[in-house]
């Protein structure tokens, strides 16, 4: 059946969603559904796609009634584990990098202290959590998140030792 996938280069990333859902509800192989309808994105690309998923699974934890319920369909739970997601947050933020080069190189000054105490504390992945748990109205939503980015820290793990 993925064989007759015909792929438009004009096809809008959300047509592009759609096929990779069409596909492994159908009971195609996940990672060759990716490779076949993501192989002429960008990563710029691929990570909006991602961000289409975690979308779809914020709608999904949002309509849970009990921190019991929380999950995502099976669908959306093999697309993640799937080669696209492979793009877990970053261990710190750019202005977090910024404040560690200032540290090494010695010019960090009170202002910087005052500036990453008060508006840059935050990693990533505690920013992501956050915003999930506010998009869905309860703690569910973050911890759905944290798993999301660990089985995407799993997943570019197994894919880079793939590809090396």
């Amino acid at each position: 059946m993925i064989a007759h996938l015909e792929l438009s280069s004009n096809m809008t990333l959300q047509e592009i969603k759609k096929n990779i859902i069409k596909f492994v509800e159908s009971g195609e192989n996940v990672d060759q559904v990716i490779d076949i309808t993501t192989s002429n994105l960008n990563d710029d690309q691929k990570i909006n796609l991602v961000e289409m998923f975690e979308n779809d699974m914020i709608e999904q934890v949002k309509h849970t009634t009990s921190i019991l319920d929380i999950g995502i369909n099976e669908t959306l739970r093999t697309i993640l584990s799937s080669r696209l997601f492979v793009y877990p947050e970053p261990d710190e933020t750019y202005q977090q990098e910024i404040y560690n080069e200032k540290l090494e190189d010695g010019t960090y000054s009170a202002d910087d202290f005052h500036d990453h105490m008060y508006h840059h504390m935050k990693d990533p992945i505690t920013i992501k959590m956050e915003k999930w748990s506010d998009e869905v109205g309860h703690m569910g939503g973050g911890m759905t998140a944290m798993q999301n980015n660990l089985i995407q820290k799993r997943n570019q793990m197994i894919y880079d030792f793939l590809i090396n």
